[in-house]
């Protein structure tokens, strides 16, 4: 009904679609709670036994992915190399950057930066990487 009306972003019928946006989304927020609850709760009872068995098995079957193996096959490409090429691909595709000049910029910057680390004195300490810097 809301695309049909030509997406309003104000007016009733909009007010109508946010309501029903936050309901979804109080939804799905309140399903996870609960199942997160409920998880807790199981633990709980587990523990409040003295149920070490079945604690340790409900706890692995939601923290620890022993059982989940990596497929063999992407593509239809098997071996390693296949499907980390196949990977390299899809992802060189997937993502390039919004304005290459300034990656391209940022991209010679930090080379020439190494470069010159690598150029100097061996014993001088390695800089590390400060993410605040890098985001500024």
């Amino acid at each position: 009904m809301w695309k049909s009306a030509g997406r309003p972003r104000s007016g009733e019928l909009n007010n109508i679609r946010i309501r029903c946006k936050f309901k979804y989304k109080s939804a799905i927020k309140e399903v996870a709670a609960s199942a997160e609850m409920a998880f807790n709760d199981k633990l709980y009872n587990h523990l409040c036994r003295k149920d070490n068995d079945s604690f340790w098995r409900t706890w692995h079957k939601k923290f620890c992915m022993n059982s989940m193996k990596p497929t063999g096959v992407i593509n239809r490409k098997t071996g390693d190399d296949n499907i980390r090429k196949e990977f390299t691909e899809y992802y060189k595709a997937v993502y390039q950057p919004n304005t290459p000049a300034p990656d391209n910029w940022y991209k010679v910057e930090l080379d020439e930066l190494l470069d010159s680390y690598t150029r100097s004195d061996t014993n001088t300490v390695t800089p590390s990487v400060d993410m605040h810097i890098m985001q500024s």
